[in-house]
Formats: C-alpha cells, sequence, structure tokens
C-alpha cells in the first residue's frame, strides 16, 4: 500500500517539475490516481475488481497521513461506520496541501494507527 501511495506522489512530483496539470485541479489529482492504481494493479496482476479496495486504501493512508502531519482538521475529512475516508474530503485537502505531504515520507504507522488493513490483505 504504502508502494502504491508513494508512486502516486511522485508522479505528482514528476509532472509539477515537468510543468504539467497533474496537480492542478482534484480532477487531475483524481485522473493521476487512477492511473497510478491501473498500472499497479496491472503490473501486480491483481484482478480489475480491486480497484475500488485499492482506491480507498490509497485514500485512507493518505487522509491518515493529512491527520498526521497536522495538515487537515480531523473535522475536514469524513469517514463511513467502516472507518473508510471520504474521497471528495480527501481530495480536497490534498488539493489544498498537495506539495507539503508529497514531500514527505509516508508514515505506515499513521495508516496502521488508523485500524484500516493493509492492500495486500484485502485479496
Amino acid at each position: 500500500m504504502i508502494e502504491l501511495v508513494e508512486t502516486f506522489f511522485e508522479a505528482l512530483s514528476s509532472a509539477a517539475d515537468l510543468g504539467t496539470a497533474a496537480a492542478d485541479s482534484p480532477a487531475e489529482l483524481m485522473r493521476a490516481l487512477e492511473q497510478v492504481i491501473s498500472t499497479y494493479l496491472e503490473e501486480n496482476q491483481f484482478l480489475a475488481e480491486t480497484y475500488n479496495a485499492a482506491q480507498q486504501d490509497v485514500f485512507n493512508t493518505i487522509a491518515a497521513n493529512l491527520h498526521e502531519q497536522h495538515l487537515a482538521e480531523s473535522s475536514a475529512i469524513g469517514f463511513d461506520s467502516h472507518g473508510n475516508a471520504n474521497a471528495a474530503d480527501v481530495i480536497a485537502a490534498l488539493d489544498s496541501h498537495c506539495h507539503e505531504i508529497a514531500s514527505t515520507p509516508i508514515d505506515d504507522n499513521a495508516f496502521n494507527i488508523m485500524g484500516h488493513r493493509e492492500l495486500s490483505e484485502s485479496f
């Protein structure tokens, strides 16, 4: 899971370095995320049906890291009854703090502290 999130942030950093629009809007963030997840699933030979679980795990990891780094108020990102972060809230928070979170190493303990499963356990 951490590898997938790091790949997403590397893609955003590369896009920023190249002057492309990958981090210029929430829609572009979602497109970049969709591309990274699709490529990851294909390269690791996961079934296409796992896309939603992978995407949700990425949102949960990003939400945990935004919270850990105090970049998002705890009330800014909603969670459902299963503890899954609201995608729109995560993208909105990420849009505001993309460069800060992308430049900080992912804390795999933050994801586990939030009580979520690892991606590999989902399949």
